[in-house]
């Protein structure tokens, strides 16, 4: 079973996910061996996975600094010491109850179960909460080792959705009622 440590990291067998703080983002925007100090690991060459996701991390944080528990996280691999992914919640849970999950991995540790035990991470911290009440993601048309994932976890496909940047994306959701923790 994953957990929430007392610092609010989501502890997995091979990650912590960090939940990012405007600290971690001034780092990264500085230097990224600087976050990598904040983090007490290296950074990998190939982090961040999507570059463009720092700038709007650091306007959400700037909106509402608290919200960092239910935002972007970063990815630890907690053996090797390195900064390998990010992701997280794209929110805190709507007036339905439900969070939408995302994740990336760098292509060096891709292949590995890693994403699909990120995923579930994050799908396990968010069903610890009881105002959560279905986890949700998004996927390319052509993401199958994300399908696959997403599948592994639970998720049904349930339609499609109009995305800003990807055009149409598929539209994956569980229901903690058919979620097993």
């Amino acid at each position: 079973m994953k957990r929430e440590s007392p610092n609010h990291f989501i502890e997995t067998p091979h990650l912590r996910l960090v939940p990012c703080e405007m600290a971690h983002v001034e780092a990264v925007m500085r230097d990224p061996t600087e976050l990598g100090q904040l983090l007490g690991a290296r950074v990998h060459k190939d982090w961040p996975v999507f570059p463009e996701t720092i700038g709007y991390v650091h306007e959400s944080l700037k909106a509402d600094p608290a919200s960092h528990k239910w935002g972007f996280h970063l990815f630890v691999h907690r053996e090797d010491r390195i900064l390998i992914g990010e992701g997280g919640f794209k929110g805190k849970p709507d007036e339905e109850g439900m969070v939408e999950i995302g994740y990336a991995i760098v292509p060096e540790y891709r292949e590995r179960g890693l994403a699909f035990e990120a995923a579930r991470g994050l799908a396990d911290f968010a069903f610890l909460h009881s105002e959560v009440k279905v986890v949700q993601a998004h996927t390319l048309k052509d993401g199958t080792a994300s399908i696959r994932i997403l599948e592994k976890l639970g998720m049904k496909f349930c339609g499609t959705a109009q995305d800003p940047d990807e055009g149409e994306v598929l539209r994956w959701r569980v229901e903690r009622k058919n979620y097993i923790l």
